[in-house]
């Protein structure tokens, strides 16, 4: 489980489908999407890639709300089968204009 909370500045608005490359008009493979959005929480249901793939990608779409400088918390990952262990992205400070 992938737990990502939304700077203030912005908000989530709403679970894709798919992701459309704007070059090329094709859907973009290997992403997973949210699979709930509430509030400014936004959380995934990822799992390893079984292809040999490394890593992978979780993507969402936000609006800008309030310009603004903004302190991006930590994205909590968290086993479903082991509790006692999590991992944390870095805290990283955003700009909107």
């Amino acid at each position: 489980l992938v737990t990502d909370l939304v700077p203030s500045g912005l908000t989530p608005v709403g679970v894709r489908d798919g992701w459309i490359d704007p070059d090329t008009g094709e859907e973009v493979r290997g992403i997973t999407y949210p699979m709930e959005q509430v509030g400014q929480r936004v959380a995934f249901c990822a799992e390893q890639a079984v292809d040999g793939v490394d890593g992978g990608h979780l993507r969402y779409v936000a609006r800008v709300v309030t310009a603004g400088t903004y302190t991006w918390e930590p994205a909590v990952v968290e086993s479903r089968t082991d509790p006692d262990r999590a991992t944390l992205t870095p805290t990283t400070a955003i700009v909107i204009d």
